[in-house]
């Protein structure tokens, strides 16, 4: 396992079990728990436990959680490390990063096969003087905030409804590699942004969002004017200038705009494409 110590370490503090996929205000009420107790952090694994499609990657939750106030963060891989262990194996693990209380969710399980509860875990805690914190769930019309139903909004391009139950806006970060050129053919510039192949991205479309707060136009899709082949993110920062190629960026969405049209020609789409500038800048 790797440690990611934002200052501090494991030693003495509280730490967060799950698997934070979104990192969203379900399991911010298990970080809320733990900052209780004094300075936390958090296991993650390298990887969605359940082998779908992340939310958010492994380093934009380790920024996200940074923001949220995370002294360290212990990565894992899942399948390779915790995955095969008993209950006691697990917590064994705790008992050598030297903690000194454990914050999890509600419908905690964990070890082989979820066999592990939270009286088991709360039982084998106390045997090394660790105390287990639990927070309540988080409820959004009436249901808990999971990480299924924010993937859902996400894949169905509701931007907007998914960042309610995340807490923060959706993003996805990546170096700005090489695109067709058609934005700067048409003098309307793009950030081509090469997302991991582990990331969930949204419904093909455009939406409005941020980069560094300043307001940009986010496409996903295909480009189906230029009838190209792959699926691309590609952003305009309004009033950007500087030449992005080879830099990271982190690209927030905050709502969607309309579904990715074919158009008769270039200058139908420059038109559609000035009114969604035009949009945006109106909208925040």
């Amino acid at each position: 396992m790797e440690v990611y110590e934002f200052f501090g370490t494991a030693e003495g503090t509280a730490i967060c079990l799950g698997d934070f996929d979104g990192v969203h205000t379900g399991h911010r009420q298990v970080l809320l728990e733990a900052s209780k107790t004094g300075d936390w952090g958090v296991l993650l694994f390298t990887h969605n436990s359940k082998g779908e499609k992340e939310i958010l990657t492994l380093l934009e939750k380790l920024a996200v959680l940074k923001k949220l106030g995370a002294k360290y963060a212990v990565s894992a891989d899942f399948k390779e490390e915790l995955k095969e262990k008993s209950p006691e194996e697990f917590v064994q693990i705790l008992k050598e990063l030297k903690v000194k209380s454990v914050a999890v969710g509600y419908d905690y399980r964990f070890g082989k096969n979820a066999v592990g509860d939270i009286p088991l875990l709360k039982s084998l805690c106390s045997e090394y003087g660790m105390e287990v914190v639990t927070a309540e769930a988080k409820t959004f019309g009436g249901e808990p905030v999971k990480s299924t139903k924010i993937r859902e909004l996400i894949k169905s391009g509701d931007i907007k409804k998914a960042n309610i139950l995340l807490g923060s806006p959706y993003m996805i970060s990546g170096k700005v590699c090489k695109g067709l050129g058609n934005g700067t053919d048409m003098g309307i510039p793009t950030a081509n942004i090469e997302a991991q192949k582990d990331k969930l991205l949204p419904k093909d479309g455009v939406y409005s969002g941020s980069v560094g707060g300043k307001k940009a136009v986010i496409n996903v899709g295909k480009n189906p004017t230029f009838s190209a082949e792959k699926r691309t993110v590609e952003v305009h920062i309004i009033g950007e200038k500087e030449d992005l190629y080879g830099k990271s960026l982190t690209v927030e969405f905050l709502d969607r705009i309309r579904d990715e049209i074919k158009f008769r020609d270039k200058n139908d789409l420059i038109l559609q494409i000035k009114k969604d500038i035009k949009s945006v800048k109106e909208e925040f």
